[in-house]
């Protein structure tokens, strides 16, 4: 029974003049922050003209996606009515019996033990764009940098694309298409009807199907064979359209620029972080996590409570049909959990230290399957580029983020890689690059 519960501190409003979307689409982190200031950690507000909850803290998402009753926190009903027709039965988009199943699937396909089928095609890409930037020699976006590169894996990794080819081309302008159909739902605040994107992203979704069935046919990529087996063509090709879709090269991008530019700094504390990333492989693991504990690439996720009956939640009553926004970025910053927490501290994740995984990739049964993957996707970066490149940026104007769809900063941000010269790392001049090199070599005899 519900009568246990407390009422939600907030509160919806009216209809329409209630809404606070445009305050908080306008500065997610800054309306989460406030609310949470005056309500605590859950919280009652109104989002696309619905009563929805928040839920900021981290024992309230975990709770959430973890608890009594997680069962009655729907992730089909929270993203079917924005994306279900441009991604088909997938994965987060089918019920949760057929959830299940694929989920298993997925599952093996992407475990630790199986990052090995990725390991050949990833570290090539990794050395090829890392080597790239040697000639290029110019000021470039930090992101832009690592969106390229995490577009080439993902198209290479699950199309069996090749990098800069004609077919890379089309297939990259296809997903562009696609996603510019997802920004253009109300999510972007175009309540009004100007779902303007939507046609043009319905057709390149029916492309991009036929593309991916074609090259399953063809066995393209032997790594996802497992999914045809198990799920057949269909189900396979509207999984592989959620891998190859924008979103997931995004978020790869985000963790990966982050990480940049948290040790791109000249200074004590970032030469150390430079050092001590190429020369010991647990410790880029943990600024890696780090980062993603800092800056999760989406900043919240969404649910809506069945619509057969009332729940509860962190001791308050959530009523059915409610909606529900769970948000990693301030629950991986709850100082009960993570002391210090606005603090970047890699050694929080070094052996011993018992901190709790974040929440940045989820919890309990719809823990995202692609994060060993997107590790392992910067760490190959990283290894590739710490032993022969210095990276700093011209200008030190503070960087104003945005949030969605991905944590990123909201302009350029411009960045130089410099290769460092065999010389400077045979002599050690004292310069941390250098000094990465022969710790790297060192690592390696």
């Amino acid at each position: 029974s519900m009568s246990g519960g407390r009422k939600l501190p907030g509160g919806a409003g009216w209809p329409v003049t209630g809404d606070r979307s445009v305050a908080f689409y306008r500065n997610p982190v800054d309306f989460v922050r406030r609310r949470m200031e005056e309500h605590g950690p859950v919280f009652l507000t109104r989002i696309l003209n619905q009563p929805t909850v928040f839920v900021c803290g981290h024992a309230a998402v975990l709770e959430l996606l973890c608890g009594a009753h997680s069962a009655d926190f729907e992730v089909r009903e929270a993203y079917a009515s924005f994306i279900g027709d441009l991604y088909g039965e997938n994965v987060l988009l089918c019920d949760a019996q057929r959830r299940a199943q694929q989920q298993a699937i997925i599952h093996q396909i992407f475990s630790p033990a199986d990052m090995e089928k990725f390991e050949q095609p990833l570290a090539a890409l990794a050395q090829a764009h890392v080597s790239a930037l040697e000639d290029i020699g110019t000021v470039m976006d930090v992101y832009g940098v690592c969106k390229n590169y995490a577009t080439e894996v993902s198209l290479s990794l699950f199309l069996g694309c090749e990098p800069q080819s004609a077919e890379h081309q089309e297939i990259s302008q296809l997903v562009k298409t696609h996603w510019h159909g997802i920004t253009s739902l109300p999510l972007s605040l175009n309540f009004m009807g100007a779902k303007s994107g939507k046609a043009a992203a319905l057709e390149a979704k029916h492309k991009l199907i036929a593309i991916i069935k074609e090259r399953l046919a063809r066995k393209m990529t032997p790594q996802l064979h497992l999914l045809v087996a198990e799920l057949g063509e269909d189900c396979a090709a509207e999984n592989i359209l959620l891998l190859v879709s924008a979103l997931v090269p995004k978020a790869w991008a985000s963790v990966l620029a982050n990480l940049l530019l948290h040790t791109v700094a000249d200074d004590a504390t970032c030469r150390h972080h430079r050092r001590k990333m190429a020369a010991d492989s647990a410790y880029l693991q943990a600024a890696l996590r780090e980062v993603e504990r800092l800056h999760p690439p989406f900043f919240a996720g969404r649910r809506v409570v069945t619509a057969e009956h009332a729940t509860t939640l962190a001791g308050c009553i959530v009523p059915a049909g409610t909606a529900v926004f769970f948000v990693p970025y301030t629950a991986n910053r709850d100082p009960a959990v993570y002391p210090n927490p606005e603090k970047f501290d890699p050694m929080r994740w070094s052996e011993g230290c018992d901190t709790p995984p974040t929440l940045t990739y989820g919890a309990g049964d719809t823990l995202c399957f692609g994060r060993h993957l997107s590790r392992l996707v910067a760490t190959r970066f990283m290894e590739c580029l710490l032993p022969h490149f210095k990276w700093k940026r011209l200008n030190q104007r503070d960087i104003v983020c945005k949030s969605i769809p991905v944590l990123r900063a909201k302009d350029p941000v411009g960045m130089l890689f410099k290769a460092v010269k065999e010389k400077a790392k045979r002599e050690g001049d004292g310069d941390d690059a250098s000094e990465a090199g022969s710790a790297a070599s060192r690592g390696s005899e």
